[in-house]
């Protein structure tokens, strides 16, 4: 019983933008793909517009790099 309590709610994301560090966000732990995508577009640091994205490399809870057209 005691397991329950000790798991996380949250899990810290990396975020990388064309292979380069850009920083971290918190998610609900197991967010899809498609859901971290809704933060990211939404987030005030990252300039990410859908239409430039040529590539998305999704690791669960750890990472998410997003490769865009320069």
């Amino acid at each position: 019983a005691l397991e329950e309590y000790l798991k996380a709610d949250e899990v810290t994301l990396a975020i990388q933008h064309n292979g380069k560090m850009k920083g971290t966000i918190l998610i609900p732990v197991d967010s899809t793909q498609e859901q971290v995508m809704e933060i990211l577009t939404e987030h005030p640091k990252l300039n990410i517009s859908s239409d430039a994205i040529q590539r998305v490399i999704f690791v669960p809870n750890r990472l998410m790099n997003v490769i865009v057209k320069s």
